[in-house]
């Protein structure tokens, strides 16, 4: 598992402070709701930004479950 710096964390938080402020039309519209998702890749290498992701998404309050390690061959 990597563990990310307090310097990684605040500057993912920036970068989705900077993208809030912006505003968005459609998700001013669309009222909360629970649901689930999967990301997958589009095409086959190695997996990073794993950590990365699950932080910005806890940030959220959003739960993650991680099916894959950092590092891990992946195909598409």
């Amino acid at each position: 598992m990597v563990m990310l710096s307090s310097s990684m964390k605040q500057k993912i938080l920036l970068a989705l402070k900077e993208d809030l402020s912006l505003g968005d039309v459609t998700t001013s519209l669309v009222q909360p709701k629970e649901c689930t998702a999967i990301i997958t890749a589009k095409s086959s290498g190695i997996l990073a930004g794993l950590e990365e992701a699950i932080y910005l998404f806890n940030s959220r309050k959003i739960k993650t479950k991680a099916v894959a390690c950092y590092g891990k061959k992946i195909k598409k």
